[in-house]
């Protein structure tokens, strides 16, 4: 995937930027491949895989045996080990159920986090992506959207037995979702019907029945929420079939029911992406 997506950079970026990209790239493959692990009495160092900055002092926990100076920078981790003076815990009297003190920040999954003793806040960046709407395709060729509680400006309100959700219109509601599994939807929502062959590595031939419906997910940066700039749009279609298939049709794991599968572009009719499902996909 990353070779293809390599390629794909290489004719659509500027020569002199892709250039620049592609050592990029590749030191990057070169730092995860190489594994650096320094163990001192008073600090460890070590290059991981996985992006983080961190700057905190925590104290011991089931894992290390000392509080900590962690700061954390990309791939390369360093850990200086402070006096207990400050610290309850150490390796052997932590308690696992109360959890250690940690002091500091943190950014890692899109967001800022503060550590502050046995607490943390968090506060996610304004340009990463907020799931919007789930939309399925009507038999009028409209879409019967379900927004996420963002996206409907839903708020919800508690009390001791169940959530109810207060409405963009003022109205109150227990549940602010729609189910289209529901018997009620079977005459709004548009399925489509399809003979499925998938051969199976022995030889065998599956025959099945599909029923087909096209799908929308939509994701919208967190500040520009009410703007559809800059939104991903998953198009796609569900795929339900009338028996198990696949490979492990008929054993204890059990074969595929359902599934799902992304339309190639916009021009793609229902059926040539189930058809290049068929062709394509191994189950």
């Amino acid at each position: 995937m990353k070779n293809r997506k390599l390629k794909i950079k290489s004719l659509t970026m500027n020569p002199f930027l892709f250039y620049f990209y592609e050592k990029y790239i590749f030191f990057i493959k070169k730092i995860k491949h190489k594994k650096y692990n320094i163990n001192k009495k008073w600090f460890s160092f070590y290059i991981a895989s996985w992006k983080t900055f961190t700057i905190t002092w925590k104290e011991a926990d089931y894992d290390e045996s000392k509080a900590s100076i962690n700061l954390c920078f990309l791939w390369f981790h360093l850990y200086i080990y402070t006096s207990q003076k400050y610290a309850i815990y150490t390796k052997e009297n932590f308690d696992y159920n109360k959890g250690e003190r940690e002091y500091g920040i943190k950014i890692h999954n899109d967001k800022l986090w503060i550590y502050y003793g046995l607490k943390t806040k968090s506060f996610e960046f304004p340009y990463t992506y907020r799931f919007i709407r789930h939309s399925v395709l009507r038999k009028d060729g409209n879409w019967e959207h379900d927004y996420s509680k963002i996206g409907r400006k839903v708020y919800r309100i508690s009390d001791n037995y169940y959530d109810s959700y207060v409405m963009i219109d003022g109205s109150i509601k227990k549940e602010y979702n729609k189910s289209f599994w529901e018997k009620k939807w079977d005459n709004i929502l548009l399925k489509q019907i399809f003979d499925y062959t998938y051969i199976l590595k022995n030889g065998n031939v599956q025959k099945r029945k599909a029923t087909v419906k096209v799908k929308e997910l939509e994701w919208r940066r967190y500040f520009l929420i009410w703007f559809k700039w800059k939104a991903k749009v998953n198009k796609y279609i569900d795929i339900e079939f009338d028996n198990e298939v696949g490979e492990k049709s008929g054993s204890w794991k059990g074969g595929v029911i359902g599934t799902s599968y992304h339309f190639l572009n916009d021009s793609e009719t229902i059926e040539e992406c189930f058809r290049r499902f068929e062709k394509n996909k191994k189950l």
